[in-house]
């Protein structure tokens, strides 16, 4: 039994399907499904029951699947203990950037890097928030910049800052902006991400009372999409407060007066990987980037 075949078995369990599977494992199709065949043929036991649906696990799979975990928690633990050996740290560390560089201070970041670990190979990697939790949970990432509530106790978080976010619209919006409430915010068109659904992950009650059911909606997926959409006159969108005012000095947008949203900027990652040596390292980096306390 080989560590890969364990690999396979928990991604399809997770994901239900094979082509979900081989995406989140970088292999081909037909490499993860003899993985569990092989696997299924070498325990004697069936581990998945193949319905028109996808890969549904048999009892036998069920059972199977915490210690699966386990072992792949062990393999993990055996190479951080490895690690924490050597006299230098070194490996690679794949970052999620869900923001712009200047807010994450990556210049910052990836000096101190070089300093401190210079073995240490950073790979950053730009990708919204939800697709940080996913690409986190897919082991996709490491480590990732994440804005918002910590979603469950899978995670764990360094918090870094808060951020403000503003409602921000065209500049040919901006006199009727101005004298707004909520409720006429709401009736006019919004730009929305495609992972943030109505913008309120941010926990806010700015807009817990508002009605959109009847407001025209655009949803895009990328920071830049949506900024474009914004100067073009498609309608508002809350945006971090420091682009906003950049844009509105240079007269390209308008920003309501009214409240702001405020959320917190964190460093997330795996629980699990809460004493990985590379995980423990960038945390302690980022503590003295944004001089935060070493119990932070």
């Amino acid at each position: 039994m080989e560590l890969y075949q364990i690999k396979s078995f928990i991604a399809v369990a997770e994901e239900g399907n094979l082509t979900r599977a081989s995406m989140r494992l970088f292999a081909s199709q037909p490499a993860v499904s003899a993985h569990i065949k092989s696997l299924e043929e070498e325990l004697g036991v069936v581990l998945f029951e193949r319905t028109p649906k996808g890969m549904r696990l048999t009892s036998e799979g069920e059972l199977l699947l915490a210690k699966a975990r386990r072992i792949l928690d062990d393999a993990r633990e055996f190479m951080n203990q490895a690690v924490s050996l050597r006299d230098e740290l070194a490996g690679m560390a794949k970052i999620g950037l869900n923001s712009s560089p200047n807010l994450l201070k990556i210049t910052e970041l990836v000096a101190a890097v070089a300093q401190a670990f210079p073995r240490l190979e950073l790979h950053l990697i730009h990708s919204e928030a939800n697709r940080v939790l996913k690409y986190l949970k897919n082991e996709q990432l490491d480590a990732g910049f994440y804005k918002g509530l910590i979603p469950d106790d899978r995670f764990q978080a360094l918090p870094l800052t808060k951020v403000n976010m503003v409602v921000t619209g065209p500049i040919e919006f901006k006199g009727k902006m101005d004298a707004a409430s909520i409720d006429d915010l709401a009736k006019m068109p919004w730009i929305w991400r495609t992972s943030d659904g109505p913008f309120m992950c941010f926990g806010s009650t700015l807009f817990s009372n508002a009605c959109f059911s009847n407001t025209r909606v655009i949803v895009a997926e990328d920071d830049e999409t949506m900024r474009s959409l914004l100067i073009g006159g498609a309608g508002l969108q809350l945006m971090e407060e420091g682009k906003a005012r950049a844009d509105a000095a240079n007269g390209k947008v308008s920003i309501w007066p009214g409240e702001k949203v405020r959320t917190r900027l964190s460093f997330i990652y795996l629980a699990r990987r809460q004493e990985d040596p590379i995980i423990v390292s960038l945390c302690n980096v980022l503590r003295r980037v944004w001089g935060l306390d070493e119990n932070t």
